[in-house]
């Protein structure tokens, strides 16, 4: 029998690039569930969509799709300044268009950012 320790298998996850195969191994290593078990799971199983709704209408929330929770994500990521490649990564899609189409919208103000930097920069010489 051969085992990782926590920050054996920390270092091992930072290579894994896909969100989907990263969430596989998590739930792996942090529960013990057998690969075949994993294997059978549903996203029901996972993220049942109906305590999205009881919970969500208790606390008074718009109901949700699971899927939206990625959306909800990308939306905190680019609130905490993450830009859109750094979102794309993360969300592993395939191209940054589809992220940038997706939610280029959520980037209001990247002009006046941009210049905003410049000028600074420019006063700073």
């Amino acid at each position: 029998m051969s085992i990782w320790t926590k920050e054996e298998f920390k270092t091992f996850i930072t290579h894994v690039n896909k969100s989907a195969i990263k969430l596989a191994f998590d739930i792996l290593f942090y529960t013990g569930m057998r690969s075949g078990e994993l294997l059978v799971l549903t996203p029901e199983d996972i993220l049942p969509e109906k305590e999205i709704k009881r919970k969500a209408e208790a606390a008074g929330l718009p109901v949700i799709r699971g899927h939206d929770l990625l959306h909800s994500h990308a939306s905190l990521l680019i609130e905490m300044g993450f830009d859109i490649l750094e979102v794309s990564e993360r969300l592993g899609q395939e191209s940054v268009e589809t992220t940038w189409d997706t939610y280029s919208h959520l980037y209001p103000d990247k002009d006046q950012n941009l210049a905003g930097q410049l000028n600074r920069l420019q006063r700073r010489r």
